[in-house]
Protein backbone atom coordinates (compact mmCIF):
# COMPACT_ATOMS: atom_id res chain seq x y z
CA UNK A 1 0.00 0.00 0.00
CA UNK A 2 1.19 3.52 -0.76
CA UNK A 3 2.33 5.03 2.51
CA UNK A 4 2.12 8.58 1.14
CA UNK A 5 -1.61 8.22 0.47
CA UNK A 6 -4.51 7.23 2.66
CA UNK A 7 -8.25 7.51 2.79
CA UNK A 8 -9.85 9.50 -0.01
CA UNK A 9 -6.52 10.13 -1.73
CA UNK A 10 -5.87 6.42 -2.12
CA UNK A 11 -9.41 5.82 -3.32
CA UNK A 12 -9.16 8.57 -5.95
CA UNK A 13 -5.80 7.29 -7.16
CA UNK A 14 -7.30 3.83 -7.64
CA UNK A 15 -10.26 5.25 -9.56
CA UNK A 16 -7.88 7.31 -11.67
CA UNK A 17 -5.96 4.20 -12.65
CA UNK A 18 -8.89 1.87 -13.17
CA UNK A 19 -10.89 4.33 -15.32
CA UNK A 20 -8.61 3.39 -18.22
CA UNK A 21 -9.47 -0.31 -18.03
CA UNK A 22 -11.89 -1.94 -20.44
CA UNK A 23 -15.42 -2.43 -19.08
CA UNK A 24 -14.70 -0.37 -15.94
CA UNK A 25 -17.51 2.16 -15.44
CA UNK A 26 -16.24 5.17 -13.54
CA UNK A 27 -19.69 6.77 -13.37
CA UNK A 28 -21.03 3.99 -11.20
CA UNK A 29 -18.19 4.30 -8.68
CA UNK A 30 -17.68 8.05 -8.46
CA UNK A 31 -21.35 9.02 -8.17
CA UNK A 32 -21.14 8.92 -4.36
CA UNK A 33 -18.53 11.70 -4.44
CA UNK A 34 -20.61 13.86 -6.76
CA UNK A 35 -23.59 13.20 -4.50
CA UNK A 36 -21.67 14.39 -1.44
CA UNK A 37 -20.86 17.74 -3.03
CA UNK A 38 -23.85 18.18 -5.35
CA UNK A 39 -25.72 20.67 -3.11
CA UNK A 40 -22.60 22.87 -3.03
CA UNK A 41 -22.11 22.47 -6.79
CA UNK A 42 -25.68 23.48 -7.59
CA UNK A 43 -25.74 26.30 -5.06
CA UNK A 44 -22.59 27.81 -6.59
CA UNK A 45 -23.97 27.53 -10.12
CA UNK A 46 -27.56 28.65 -9.60
CA UNK A 47 -27.21 30.95 -6.59
CA UNK A 48 -30.02 29.34 -4.61
CA UNK A 49 -29.49 27.74 -1.16
CA UNK A 50 -29.90 23.98 -1.50
CA UNK A 51 -31.29 21.25 0.69
CA UNK A 52 -28.44 19.12 2.06
CA UNK A 53 -30.00 15.85 0.87
CA UNK A 54 -29.82 14.34 -2.61
CA UNK A 55 -31.74 11.38 -4.05
CA UNK A 56 -29.71 9.10 -6.36
CA UNK A 57 -31.22 7.00 -9.15
CA UNK A 58 -34.44 8.99 -9.14
CA UNK A 59 -37.25 7.09 -10.92
CA UNK A 60 -38.31 8.45 -14.31
CA UNK A 61 -41.46 6.49 -15.28
CA UNK A 62 -42.08 6.43 -19.01
CA UNK A 63 -45.75 7.23 -18.44
CA UNK A 64 -44.66 10.72 -17.34
CA UNK A 65 -42.85 11.31 -20.62
CA UNK A 66 -45.83 10.05 -22.62
CA UNK A 67 -48.39 11.90 -20.51
CA UNK A 68 -50.49 8.81 -19.82
CA UNK A 69 -51.59 6.89 -16.74
CA UNK A 70 -50.04 3.47 -17.24
CA UNK A 71 -47.99 2.05 -14.35
CA UNK A 72 -47.11 -1.04 -16.44
CA UNK A 73 -44.69 1.02 -18.55
CA UNK A 74 -41.02 0.70 -17.62
CA UNK A 75 -39.21 3.22 -15.47
CA UNK A 76 -35.84 4.75 -16.28
CA UNK A 77 -33.58 6.48 -13.76
CA UNK A 78 -32.10 9.94 -13.48
CA UNK A 79 -28.73 10.04 -11.72
CA UNK A 80 -29.64 12.60 -9.05
CA UNK A 81 -32.60 14.67 -7.87
CA UNK A 82 -32.08 17.68 -5.62
CA UNK A 83 -34.20 20.58 -4.38
CA UNK A 84 -33.51 24.07 -3.11
CA UNK A 85 -34.49 25.20 0.36
CA UNK A 86 -37.33 27.37 -0.94
CA UNK A 87 -38.86 24.21 -2.43
CA UNK A 88 -39.54 25.89 -5.77
CA UNK A 89 -36.68 24.51 -7.89
CA UNK A 90 -36.24 20.79 -8.55
CA UNK A 91 -32.97 19.76 -10.15
CA UNK A 92 -32.64 16.63 -12.30
CA UNK A 93 -28.97 15.87 -12.81
CA UNK A 94 -27.33 13.50 -15.27
CA UNK A 95 -23.68 12.59 -14.69
CA UNK A 96 -21.36 11.59 -17.53
CA UNK A 97 -17.71 10.82 -16.88
CA UNK A 98 -17.10 9.75 -20.47
CA UNK A 99 -18.30 11.75 -23.47
CA UNK A 100 -18.81 8.47 -25.34
CA UNK A 101 -21.75 7.66 -23.05
CA UNK A 102 -23.68 10.84 -23.80
CA UNK A 103 -27.00 10.00 -25.42
CA UNK A 104 -28.88 12.65 -27.37
CA UNK A 105 -32.05 10.57 -27.04
CA UNK A 106 -31.72 10.38 -23.27
CA UNK A 107 -31.17 14.13 -22.96
CA UNK A 108 -34.04 14.89 -25.30
CA UNK A 109 -36.41 12.88 -23.09
CA UNK A 110 -35.25 14.78 -20.02
CA UNK A 111 -35.66 18.14 -21.74
CA UNK A 112 -39.07 17.16 -23.02
CA UNK A 113 -40.46 16.37 -19.59
CA UNK A 114 -38.87 19.53 -18.11
CA UNK A 115 -40.18 21.81 -20.85
CA UNK A 116 -42.12 24.88 -19.64
CA UNK A 117 -45.86 24.70 -20.08
CA UNK A 118 -46.27 21.07 -19.06
CA UNK A 119 -48.76 21.81 -16.33
CA UNK A 120 -49.10 19.11 -13.73
CA UNK A 121 -46.01 17.18 -14.80
CA UNK A 122 -44.58 17.02 -11.26
CA UNK A 123 -47.95 15.99 -9.86
CA UNK A 124 -48.11 13.16 -12.39
CA UNK A 125 -44.44 12.25 -11.90
CA UNK A 126 -44.55 11.87 -8.12
CA UNK A 127 -47.86 10.01 -8.28
CA UNK A 128 -46.23 7.58 -10.72
CA UNK A 129 -43.26 7.14 -8.36
CA UNK A 130 -45.65 6.32 -5.52
CA UNK A 131 -47.33 3.73 -7.76
CA UNK A 132 -43.92 2.11 -8.27
CA UNK A 133 -43.71 1.57 -4.50
CA UNK A 134 -46.95 -0.40 -4.24
CA UNK A 135 -46.63 -4.15 -3.55
CA UNK A 136 -48.36 -4.96 -6.83
CA UNK A 137 -45.53 -3.20 -8.72
CA UNK A 138 -42.43 -4.23 -6.76
CA UNK A 139 -40.92 -6.59 -4.22
CA UNK A 140 -38.89 -3.70 -2.84
CA UNK A 141 -41.58 -1.52 -1.28
CA UNK A 142 -39.50 -0.91 1.84
CA UNK A 143 -36.60 0.43 -0.22
CA UNK A 144 -38.97 2.67 -2.14
CA UNK A 145 -40.29 4.00 1.16
CA UNK A 146 -36.79 5.11 2.08
CA UNK A 147 -36.68 7.09 -1.16
CA UNK A 148 -40.20 8.43 -0.68
CA UNK A 149 -39.35 9.50 2.86
CA UNK A 150 -36.83 11.94 1.37
CA UNK A 151 -39.58 13.36 -0.85
CA UNK A 152 -41.79 13.58 2.23
CA UNK A 153 -39.09 15.58 4.03
CA UNK A 154 -39.01 17.91 1.02
CA UNK A 155 -42.75 18.47 1.34
CA UNK A 156 -43.54 16.93 -2.05
CA UNK A 157 -45.71 13.99 -0.95
CA UNK A 158 -48.08 13.51 1.96
CA UNK A 159 -47.46 11.71 5.21
CA UNK A 160 -46.05 8.21 4.88
CA UNK A 161 -46.46 7.30 8.56
CA UNK A 162 -49.22 4.76 7.89
CA UNK A 163 -47.36 3.32 4.90
CA UNK A 164 -44.18 2.81 6.93
CA UNK A 165 -46.15 1.22 9.76
CA UNK A 166 -47.86 -1.17 7.35
CA UNK A 167 -44.70 -1.98 5.37
CA UNK A 168 -42.85 -3.20 8.46
CA UNK A 169 -45.83 -5.07 9.91
CA UNK A 170 -46.36 -8.80 9.53
CA UNK A 171 -49.39 -8.70 7.26
CA UNK A 172 -48.84 -5.33 5.50
CA UNK A 173 -52.56 -4.64 5.78
CA UNK A 174 -53.54 -1.27 4.31
CA UNK A 175 -50.13 -0.66 2.70
CA UNK A 176 -51.39 0.02 -0.82
CA UNK A 177 -54.09 2.43 0.32
CA UNK A 178 -51.63 4.23 2.62
CA UNK A 179 -49.24 4.79 -0.29
CA UNK A 180 -52.13 5.97 -2.45
CA UNK A 181 -53.20 8.52 0.18
CA UNK A 182 -49.69 10.01 0.23
CA UNK A 183 -50.04 11.11 -3.40
CA UNK A 184 -49.82 14.90 -3.75
CA UNK A 185 -53.24 14.99 -5.42
CA UNK A 186 -54.70 14.20 -1.98
CA UNK A 187 -52.57 16.83 -0.19
CA UNK A 188 -53.40 20.51 -0.89
CA UNK A 189 -50.06 21.86 0.41
CA UNK A 190 -48.07 19.46 -1.77
CA UNK A 191 -50.30 20.17 -4.75
CA UNK A 192 -49.79 23.92 -4.41
CA UNK A 193 -46.02 23.54 -4.07
CA UNK A 194 -45.72 21.31 -7.12
CA UNK A 195 -47.84 23.66 -9.23
CA UNK A 196 -45.17 26.37 -9.02
CA UNK A 197 -42.19 24.00 -9.06
CA UNK A 198 -39.55 24.73 -11.70
CA UNK A 199 -37.85 21.68 -13.19
CA UNK A 200 -34.19 22.32 -14.00
CA UNK A 201 -32.30 19.74 -16.12
CA UNK A 202 -28.55 19.65 -15.52
CA UNK A 203 -25.76 17.60 -17.03
CA UNK A 204 -22.29 17.25 -15.48
CA UNK A 205 -19.61 16.05 -17.91
CA UNK A 206 -16.01 16.60 -19.06
CA UNK A 207 -15.49 19.50 -21.43
CA UNK A 208 -14.54 18.13 -24.82
CA UNK A 209 -15.46 19.00 -28.37
CA UNK A 210 -17.04 15.60 -28.85
CA UNK A 211 -19.28 16.12 -25.82
CA UNK A 212 -21.11 18.82 -27.77
CA UNK A 213 -21.27 16.92 -31.04
CA UNK A 214 -22.66 13.86 -29.26
CA UNK A 215 -25.43 15.97 -27.71
CA UNK A 216 -26.33 17.42 -31.12
CA UNK A 217 -29.25 19.84 -30.84
CA UNK A 218 -29.74 19.27 -27.11
CA UNK A 219 -26.38 20.85 -26.30
CA UNK A 220 -27.42 24.12 -27.94
CA UNK A 221 -30.70 24.43 -26.07
CA UNK A 222 -30.84 27.10 -23.42
CA UNK A 223 -32.96 24.95 -21.11
CA UNK A 224 -30.16 22.39 -20.58
CA UNK A 225 -27.62 23.52 -18.00
CA UNK A 226 -24.22 21.95 -18.65
CA UNK A 227 -21.62 21.95 -15.89
CA UNK A 228 -18.21 20.87 -17.08
CA UNK A 229 -15.76 19.17 -14.74
CA UNK A 230 -13.57 22.29 -14.75
CA UNK A 231 -16.57 24.41 -13.68
CA UNK A 232 -17.38 21.98 -10.88
CA UNK A 233 -13.74 21.90 -9.79
CA UNK A 234 -13.56 25.69 -9.60
CA UNK A 235 -16.58 25.73 -7.28
CA UNK A 236 -15.24 22.93 -5.09
CA UNK A 237 -11.94 24.73 -4.63
CA UNK A 238 -13.81 27.67 -3.11
CA UNK A 239 -15.26 25.55 -0.29
CA UNK A 240 -12.10 25.44 1.80
CA UNK A 241 -12.56 21.69 2.28
CA UNK A 242 -9.46 19.52 1.70
CA UNK A 243 -11.58 16.62 0.45
CA UNK A 244 -13.39 18.90 -2.00
CA UNK A 245 -10.04 20.29 -3.18
CA UNK A 246 -8.69 16.76 -3.68
CA UNK A 247 -11.75 15.76 -5.71
CA UNK A 248 -11.48 18.98 -7.73
CA UNK A 249 -7.91 18.11 -8.68
CA UNK A 250 -8.95 14.75 -10.11
CA UNK A 251 -11.90 16.28 -11.99
CA UNK A 252 -9.56 18.68 -13.74
CA UNK A 253 -7.22 15.80 -14.59
CA UNK A 254 -10.07 13.66 -15.95
CA UNK A 255 -11.17 16.53 -18.18
CA UNK A 256 -7.67 17.26 -19.45
CA UNK A 257 -6.66 13.60 -19.84
CA UNK A 258 -9.59 11.43 -20.97
CA UNK A 259 -9.59 7.71 -20.30
CA UNK A 260 -7.86 5.33 -22.72
CA UNK A 261 -4.89 7.62 -23.39
CA UNK A 262 -1.66 5.95 -24.54
CA UNK A 263 -0.27 3.75 -21.70
CA UNK A 264 2.69 5.28 -19.92
CA UNK A 265 1.86 8.83 -21.03
CA UNK A 266 0.98 11.47 -18.38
Amino acid sequence: MHQEQSGLGLLMAQLDKWRHFAAYKLEQRVDILFGMFLPDILEARFGTPMSATVVPEFPFPQEVLLGVQNPTLRSDRIDFAAINRNRDKFFLVELKTDTASISDTQLSKLLQVCAPGRDGVMLHWLSAVLDLAKPAATNHTRKYLHLLSELESWGLVGSLDEAREAAWSLNRRGLTSAIEQAKPIHNPACRARLKKMQLIPVMICPKAEESRTRMKDAADREDLHILYFSDVAAGLEQLGDPNAALFAGFLKKWEEMPAARKPGHP
